[in-house]
């Protein structure tokens, strides 16, 4: 992504967003009330068409990711005022109406219902079965995972030189996609794995050891993580409790944050010598004033780590353990 489409997709989430906003506040109000005039219905369905058009007018100059997550939350309200509709319309007058008796017919049989799906449980003492599939042949997909160590080795091998990757869903996990793994008698390996963009969607508990992007990284509902990554460009949203370890050359981007620490990224998953320390400011989207943002701070020299989980392991205590160890606690 260009600078100048940076730049633009932010300004855009930042006016999205407040729009989008305004008009949820509005429709739950419009929901909790007694009686919706139907003007009113009709203004909340002229400002969802006039947001869902600015979206339309904006779709290429915006990441595939962002994008999908602005139609979604335009779909929310779409069916939250067909919903108000509904519930506006006057109830039809109950009238009693004569009927013939109808003849007596046996009742079909009702077939039982299917047997509830349990959600695995994310602490057992087993990992999940991860599901990593390749939706097409230049975008990688790591998702639905509890108590793993992924490798780059677990990626598909027929995936394209240079690939978008999604991660979602992932608790308690430590995902190393700089280096090859440590193993007895041998020290680890930095990857040539080649990533176009990255997008990060829900993870807890989870240490992300990421090589250098050649493109974005964007960040959404993360808590309680550690992310390491070079980039070009980085945000994140709605996330807490997360230690970044970053290389970038522009300046980093959140919203909706809390108790977020930035550092240099580890010069042991760099290949070449280049500075690594961290001399960039941060952009609060969610402090938009001249005193320094509460939401965000540098790490404390001697609280960052030292010693990577370099090690892959199946032993799922050992995991957490590690994971316990690293990631940053809520206070």
């Amino acid at each position: 992504m260009s600078d100048a489409h940076w730049s633009f997709a932010q300004d855009f989430s930042t006016t999205f967003q407040s729009s989008r906003l305004d008009l949820e506040n509005r429709l739950h109000a419009a929901k909790s009330s007694s009686s919706i005039p139907t003007d009113f219905l009709s203004d909340l369905s002229q400002a969802l068409a006039k947001l869902s058009k600015s979206l339309a007018d904006a779709n290429d100059r915006l990441p595939s990711y962002d994008r999908r997550q602005y139609g979604l939350q335009v779909k929310a309200m779409e069916k939250l005022i067909e919903e108000l509709r509904a519930a506006s319309k006057p109830n039809t007058k109950f009238a009693f109406k004569r009927s013939t008796p109808a003849a007596s017919v046996s009742p079909s049989p009702v077939a039982p219902d299917p047997p509830p799906v349990l959600e695995e449980q994310r602490h057992s003492d087993t990992p999940s079965n991860d599901v990593m599939m390749q939706s097409s042949t230049n975008h990688i997909m790591i998702t639905s995972c509890s108590n793993r160590y992924i490798t780059s080795t677990d990626l598909p091998s027929s995936r394209q030189p240079s690939s978008d990757l999604t991660i979602s869903d992932l608790d308690h996990c430590i995902i190393n996609l700089a280096c090859t793994p440590a193993s007895a008698g041998n020290n680890h390996v930095i990857t040539e794995l080649q990533l176009s963009a990255v997008h990060v969607n829900k993870l807890t508990n989870c240490v992300l050891i990421l090589p250098m992007i050649n493109g974005s990284v964007l960040l959404y509902d993360i808590s309680q993580c550690i992310i390491a990554v070079g980039c070009h460009q980085f945000r994140m949203h709605s996330s807490t409790h997360v230690d970044v370890y970053l290389l970038i050359s522009s300046m980093p981007v959140i919203e909706h944050c809390s108790s977020i620490r930035f550092t240099a990224y580890p010069e042991t998953f760099i290949n070449e010598t280049r500075e690594t320390m961290m001399h960039f400011s941060v952009q609060d989207f969610s402090h938009i004033r001249p005193t320094p943002s509460p939401h965000w701070s540098k790490l404390p020299q001697d609280t960052t780590i030292i010693s990577w989980p370099l090690t892959a392991t199946k032993d799922v205590k050992q995991l957490l353990d590690v994971i316990s160890e690293v990631v940053p606690p809520v206070q």
